[in-house]
């Protein structure tokens, strides 16, 4: 499906929140040259598309340079190799040029994200669910990170 089905749909099912924007962008350049000024955003909420990008810190930089002070970042990503997604997604996803490269992995784990979020400047607020939770077992992870600073 394409990315603009799901942008234009949001944007008439939410155009009554005047609070709500949305934008498509190149997740592998800078946002401030896309448009998005440097601490304007409050929050971020990104569903499996950072594993797309290239240089998957970098990303998060360019990211964490748009939100406000205090401002989060919603992430949800896969957090160990699927062989449903490699089979059927891996074919369309730029090589990484990020540790994804030395280790071969396309996937990155809990604690690689965490780590990558704390490098990045942020500080990750939860990483869930849990280790011991019923639904680790299926490798997806929501990350909840949030920009030093008040707003």
């Amino acid at each position: 499906m394409s990315h603009a089905f799901f942008l234009v749909n949001a944007q008439q099912r939410y155009s009554h929140l005047s609070w709500l924007s949305t934008a498509l962008i190149d997740i592998d350049r800078p946002l401030t040259e896309q448009g998005i000024a440097a601490d304007s955003q409050d929050l971020l909420v990104m569903a499996g598309v950072l594993n797309n990008a290239r240089n998957s810190e970098q990303t998060i930089r360019w990211l964490a340079e748009v939100l406000q002070p205090g401002g989060a970042m919603l992430i949800t990503e896969p957090t160990r190799e699927h062989l449903e997604i490699l089979t059927s997604q891996a074919f369309m996803m730029p090589p990484p040029q990020d540790d994804r490269q030395r280790s071969e992995q396309r996937f990155l784990s809990p604690e690689q994200w965490q780590d990558l979020l704390q490098r990045s400047g942020l500080i990750c607020e939860a990483c869930l669910p849990d280790e011991g939770h019923v639904l680790a077992p299926l490798g997806q992870r929501l990350f909840i990170a949030r920009r030093p600073g008040n707003a």
